[in-house]
């Protein structure tokens, strides 16, 4: 009597021991077992990775073979964008010790700020033991420099220079608050 010594699946063959993605049980990895009783293919399901609970529904996606669903991080959209007219009147403000609070009176052509979507996450740390939060702003990636008429308290003006943003990246967040920075870098001219 012939005892079988491959196992076979969609017409393929398989010898004992060999492991395939199985074509009849998509999700599946097949493993061939040969032994005096004949031949046995054991099915295993796919191990996925946990998906978050907190993935928003619409960053659940499904991977290329259908098995596994998983969190797709948004996509980045940072870049420079322009100030709506209306909004860029008082948009500047400095206080000078001797004149008092000043800002632009009239409105601004063209300027731009960095707006959009940077990734923000929680990942586990070895180094301290415990999660860490890593944000990330829009930040300029190039900018230069644009004069600044400021008419201040005294009734006095004071032209500045203020960096107007020409790129923006996303970029490591820090602690400071980087608005309150720029505005102390405005440079005197």
């Amino acid at each position: 009597m012939c005892k079988p010594t491959a196992c076979e699946e969609n017409g393929v063959s398989y010898h004992h021991g060999q492991i395939w993605n199985s074509v009849t049980k998509p999700c599946f990895k097949a493993e061939c077992f040969v032994n005096e009783n004949g031949t046995q293919i054991i099915y295993r399901g796919q191990s996925c990775p946990m998906l978050p609970d907190n993935c928003p529904a619409e960053n659940v996606k499904t991977d290329p073979k259908g098995c596994c669903t998983y969190c797709k991080k948004p996509t980045e959209s940072c870049a420079a964008v322009q100030v709506p007219i209306h909004e860029t009147r008082q948009f500047f403000g400095f206080i000078d010790p001797q004149k008092g609070f000043c800002t632009n009176d009239e409105p601004l052509e063209g300027l731009t700020k960095c707006s959009g979507k940077c990734t923000v996450e929680s990942e586990y740390s070895k180094l301290i033991g415990d999660f860490q939060s890593v944000c990330n702003c829009c930040l300029p990636k190039t900018s230069e420099n644009r004069p600044i008429l400021l008419r201040c308290d005294d009734g006095s003006t004071l032209e500045k220079i203020y960096q107007q943003p020409l790129s923006c990246r996303c970029t490591s967040c820090s602690g400071t608050d980087r608005y309150l920075e720029a505005m102390n870098q405005m440079e005197s001219v």
